[in-house]
């Protein structure tokens, strides 16, 4: 029972949105929290899973977050930002280059 709430610890160490990531840092989109018309809005920005994008900048004490997304900087909320989970990208990995 002990090793059950470990891993569920580390699932959640693992856990990441847009708003726990560094300025630079690479990611890949694994998936949306929030309703469809969230998930719609995030694509049209052209966020969607499996995506590779990067953090650009944000306000220390709130304000818009900005990501890179196929050379393109989108500015979202911090709201927004905070449903967008992404797990660690390595670069040499990225299936976009190809």
């Amino acid at each position: 029972m002990e090793k059950k709430k470990v891993i569920q610890q580390g699932n959640k160490k693992m856990d990441k949105t847009l708003l726990d990531i560094k300025k630079g840092e690479i990611v890949e989109v694994a998936g949306f929290g929030g309703g469809s018309g969230l998930g719609r809005r995030l694509e049209a920005m052209g966020i969607r899973p499996g995506k590779v994008i990067s953090r650009v900048s944000s306000q220390l004490m709130g304000g818009p977050v900005i990501v890179s997304v196929d050379g393109r900087h989108t500015a979202m909320g911090r709201g927004m930002a905070g449903k967008v989970r992404v797990i660690p990208h390595i670069r040499g990995l990225d299936k976009q280059g190809e």
